[in-house]
């Protein structure tokens, strides 16, 4: 029966009678229709054979002039010492079979009368070559692998399951340990002298866990010649046999140094930033695209009244109360849109206290300018809120008009006062220009005094002039101004009027 196969088997058949040499070529390759098979008629010649062509068995007779096949067989193995040799010969007995033994022969069969032989041959043959290319390619497999481990910069490791044998481990162990590879084999356990000292007991733990048959992954300090400052990560399995016993454990250890340094600043620089934001007089925060609080300092907290779980757990517009919210929603959609957003409101803290905050915002972006969130820093402006009602009683109470100009002369405010003085209501006056209500008499020197104290911050003018009442009459008026244009909290021309109509009747009678 013919036998087949994909890839060709090439065959050398060194034997001195080419009659015979060439029969059992023809019966060989009918047998296996993958056999090439190359004839020889010395030893010489199949050693040329060999030189120049890809030879997967040889097959050789004893009995040939110049060399036999046990002196050829020697010649083969000095350059090929694994290739499949086959000695097939009519001459036979246990001391050439001792022999051809001793020389490394991969096979020993004596010729018989008959086709049946070239059927055994046939399978001898076979059965060599395809042992050979499994430990080839088991050899160039092993060749590989111990290439990329070499190359590897994690250390690859093999123990026993009992930690007695060093099995396998490549040389990034003595970079990383700082210790040689041939000391640990001579003392398998000499890997623990190169781990830290307060590591090593969690270390031996996870060694007796995987000798009992489960995982470990960890990360330990080692190399005591650099005072133990490599750290290391270590994840290994344990390898049973069919029976479910550990037999080997084996692992890598990986370097992780630069990345605990890279973690240990991310630490310190979080610490910094914390106290920084903790040292703060207003309160710090992060809220996230959902609306829940991602971040926030301690002045924040304090504010609130809440604990950071609660806080962790809530929206950020649970902190203000429910007639305030639509308008901070507003304020927080303007941030998210055009990047930035004030806007004052009292927070709701967990006791119930209303405490009056200045609240900027601005919009968190990743790199790609998808947005994070919303930073921000809220301010207590009670102060600034009961200075505000103190001054707006004042204003509010006094006998003196108090008006607001912008830089035209338009009102801008008027204090409740207008009405007692000269009839008009405090709103009426809104949007209207003040020099209007100026004696045309009067009107010219009024507004060169207004433009100079326009121009001229510093100066503070004092005029005297008659205004319209609303009843149509006129009344005497001395105003001092004040230019606040540039000052953001009122952006306006501050006059201070009092009516001193009776004191210019007074001097008009003397």
């Amino acid at each position: 029966m013919m036998v087949q196969s994909d890839r060709p088997i090439h065959v050398l058949h060194v034997d001195d009678e080419p009659d015979f040499a060439t029969l059992a070529a023809d019966f060989l390759e009918r047998e296996n229709d993958s056999f090439v098979v190359e004839t020889a008629t010395t030893a010489g010649a199949g050693l040329d054979v060999l030189a120049t062509k890809d030879i997967d068995c040889v097959v050789s007779d004893y009995d040939m002039p110049e060399r036999n096949g046990i002196e050829f067989l020697n010649a083969v193995r000095e350059d090929y010492p694994s290739l499949p040799f086959i000695l097939f010969t009519g001459k036979g007995s246990e001391s050439i079979a001792s022999d051809a033994i001793s020389a490394g022969v991969t096979d020993y069969l004596q010729k018989q009368s008959g086709t049946g032989q070239y059927k055994l041959l046939a399978n001898r043959i076979k059965n060599a070559v395809s042992q050979y290319r499994a430990e080839q390619q088991a050899a160039k497999t092993e060749r590989r692998l111990q290439e990329l481990s070499e190359a590897s910069n994690d250390v690859l490791w093999m123990f026993s399951s009992n930690w007695d044998e060093l099995l396998y481990i490549n040389s990034a162990y003595e970079d990383i340990w700082g210790r040689s590879t041939e000391a640990l084999a001579a003392q398998p356990r000499d890997f623990l002298h190169g781990v830290h000292p307060d590591d090593r007991e969690k270390v031996t733990a996870a060694m007796n866990q995987l000798s009992n048959g489960n995982p470990a992954d960890l990360e330990y300090r080692v190399n005591e010649d650099e005072n133990y400052q490599r750290w290391v990560w270590v994840q290994a399995e344990p390898i049973t046999d069919s029976a479910g016993t550990v037999t080997r454990v084996a692992g890598f250890a990986r370097d992780i140094t630069e990345r605990k340094e890279r973690e240990k600043t991310l630490r310190q620089e979080r610490t910094f930033i914390d106290q920084a934001l903790n040292a703060l007089d207003d309160a710090f925060y992060v809220i996230k695209p959902d609306g829940t609080m991602r971040r926030w300092n301690e002045t924040a907290s304090e504010l609130t009244g809440y604990t950071d779980a609660e806080i962790s757990e809530m929206q950020a517009i649970e902190f203000f109360p429910e007639d305030e919210r639509e308008r901070v929603g507003e304020a927080i959609e303007e941030a998210l849109t055009t990047g930035s957003a004030t806007v004052e409101a009292n927070v709701l803290t967990k006791h119930g206290e209303y405490i009056p905050h200045e609240f900027t915002g601005a919009r968190l972006t990743d790199p790609e300018g998808n947005l994070t969130g919303l930073v921000g820093i809220a301010r207590d402006i009670s102060e600034r809120k009961a200075q505000q009602e103190r001054f707006r009683a004042f204003i509010e109470n006094s006998t003196d008009i108090i008006v607001v100009l912008d830089e035209d002369g338009t009102y801008l405010y008027q204090s409740p006062s207008v009405e007692h003085v000269l009839g008009y209501e405090p709103e009426e006056l809104l949007g209207e220009n003040a020099f209007e209500y100026i004696h045309p008499e009067d009107r010219q020197e009024v507004m060169e005094t207004f433009s100079e104290a326009v121009s001229n911050p510093g100066i503070t003018p004092t005029v005297e002039c008659r205004f319209r009442h609303k009843d149509g009459s006129w009344r005497w008026i001395e105003a001092v101004g004040n230019n606040q244009l540039d000052n953001p909290a009122i952006e306006g021309f501050v006059i201070n009027s009092r009516d001193i109509t009776e004191r210019k009747k007074h001097e008009q009678e003397l």
